[in-house]
């Protein structure tokens, strides 16, 4: 009885060819309030840069960006450590003592 039902079912079902679907990742909301934070930060620096301005950016609400970060200069403190060369080029630099 089931060999019978599948068998009438399978023919009617159209396989074709498969196609490879590349997924793309999409940036984590942190990743992107990370982005615009040093986009403003940069152009207009600490002060300058509001977290109005930056959630704009991030196209997030502000209220997602403090839920994501403490305050502004937790936020800061995170592109300094996330978006910064000094650590890398401290361990590719050979030490002097």
């Amino acid at each position: 009885l089931v060999s019978t039902y599948y068998e009438k079912r399978v023919p009617e079902i159209c396989f074709t060819k498969t196609i490879p679907v590349v997924w793309e990742a999409q940036p984590t909301t942190r990743e992107k309030i990370l982005d615009a934070a040093l986009r403003l930060f940069s152009e207009k620096g600490y002060l300058g840069a509001t977290t109005r301005e930056i959630s704009h950016a991030a196209a997030v609400a502000e209220v997602t960006l403090f839920r994501h970060f403490a305050s502004k200069e937790a936020l800061f403190e995170e592109v300094l450590s996330t978006h910064t060369f000094l650590p890398a080029l401290k361990e590719i630099l050979p030490s002097t003592k």
